[in-house]
């Protein structure tokens, strides 16, 4: 099968969030109950973060318990405590929650507080751990930390001065700031990145000078899309010359020279950027001695022919660098190139794919019993054979949004049978990445 493609290239679905709610409770107590906080849009893919702002009544450290919302146990990501005065602390807590829009958050301390406060922010398509944690409790509070590609990045402070003072965040932006009890004010800021961040700094300062305070960070990558299965190529998703094929599951063997069929004009249409992965397998078949042809083409419908008509050219440049107004694709024969071959746009084993240098096919299997496949990823098509990146076909902006179907031909002066096997495609997100 098919192994990941060499390129940067992400699918991944960004990260997105919104904050949901802030609520204070000027209670002395252990265990605190904020009643019916928003929870955000309910969503499979939702993750609640929770920060909380803690002050211990004795001043001496104190940690949180634990965190449930909705019912649901949370997990510590982050705790931060002050560091000269350890009853003040900051912490970022997360849960998944799929369904509910308001629900109880309990906060369970292991000692009496004399006041606390939490924020609440809607995360959806993260990944299920934090990639990256930080804090700090200097004045100002600076960390550095980092975050992937289409990730967030989260903060949670608490400040304790004379008077009440609120924060400016750098690199991430505030979504609340409220005053807890008396001098003691607690905030949160987050996020979103399109490209990665590599130690980021991230500043949270206090607008007056502060004598007790702890700043909290995580940052979440995106989830990895699920990996698409393998859909095999039935009869019925083929067209063009299909009277002079044999068709089954998986399998195509032609029988007719200069003829060729092509898949369904829904199986990867028009205007639709996405991934795709097609691996051809071994036929197994006997002797060959006409050329089997096999590509990638756009909306043309010829069937006279060993290849498709190209209505909306998918071009690429050959490795003489001019461009080449055809389909990538490749022809198991005798003595083609891709820079030279009658048709455009075909790439051979004669010359490129390790295959024989000339004369007839007359092996017991074509190609050798190679599995060879094409992959879009972004806007470029690479090529493969057994499973490894063989080919990169060029000029890589004319292969986005492009109608792409998959076509087998047979040329020559007579009719033999040839074909493949273990013909399947996949397509969408989720495609691995090659690192």
């Amino acid at each position: 099968m098919l192994m990941p493609i060499y390129s940067s290239y992400n699918s991944s679905t960004p990260v997105t969030a919104a904050f949901t709610a802030s609520a204070v409770s000027t209670a002395a107590d252990t265990a605190y109950t904020f009643s019916s906080q928003a929870l955000g849009t309910a969503s499979s893919t939702r993750m609640i973060v929770i920060g909380i702002c803690g002050s211990s009544n004795s001043g001496s450290a104190s940690t949180v318990n634990s965190v449930t919302v909705a019912g649901v146990s949370a997990t510590k990501a982050k705790e931060q405590g002050d560091g000269t005065e350890a009853g003040y602390s900051s912490d970022l807590w997360y849960v998944a929650l799929a369904s509910g829009t308001s629900g109880d958050v309990v906060v369970t301390f292991d000692a009496t507080q004399a006041r606390t406060g939490i924020g609440l922010t809607a995360v959806y398509d993260a990944d299920n751990s934090p990639f990256d944690t930080s804090g700090n409790s200097d004045d100002p509070m600076v960390a550095t930390i980092s975050c992937p590609a289409k990730g967030i990045i989260l903060g949670s402070c608490t400040m304790n001065a004379s008077a009440g003072v609120s924060t400016a965040w750098t690199n991430l932006t505030e979504k609340y700031d409220q005053a807890v009890e008396g001098p003691q004010s607690q905030s949160g800021a987050f996020a979103t990145f399109a490209s990665a961040q590599t130690d980021l700094s991230i500043t949270s300062d206090p607008s007056a000078a502060v004598n007790r305070k702890a700043m909290a960070l995580a940052a979440w990558g995106p989830a990895a899309d699920a990996v698409p299965a393998y859909i095999t190529l039935e009869a019925a998703d083929w067209q063009g010359s299909t009277s002079t094929a044999t068709l089954g599951s998986g399998t195509v063997r032609m029988n007719t020279a200069d003829k060729c069929i092509r898949t369904d004009d829904a199986l990867i249409p028009a205007g639709v950027d996405f991934d795709f992965e097609v691996e051809f397998g071994d036929s197994g078949s006997a002797s060959q001695s006409a050329p089997l042809t096999l590509g990638i083409c756009d909306n043309g419908t010829r069937t006279t022919s060993s290849t498709p008509t190209l209505a909306n050219t998918i071009s690429y440049a050959t490795s003489s660098g001019d461009p080449d107004q055809g389909g990538p694709g490749w022809k198991v024969g005798a003595g083609k190139t891709d820079s030279s071959d009658t048709y455009s746009g075909d790439h051979n084993p004669g010359s490129d794919w390790g295959g024989n240098k000339g004369g007839s096919v007359s092996t017991s299997n074509w190609m050798s019993g190679k599995i060879i496949g094409f992959s879009r990823r972004g806007s470029q098509i690479y090529g493969m054979i057994d499973g490894s990146l063989d080919y990169t076909f060029g000029n890589a902006a004319s292969f986005t949004s492009k109608a792409v179907k998959l076509w087998i031909g047979c040329s020559g002066s007579g009719a033999w049978p040839v074909g493949a096997s273990n013909i399947r495609y996949r397509r969408g997100g989720g495609l691995p990445d090659i690192s």
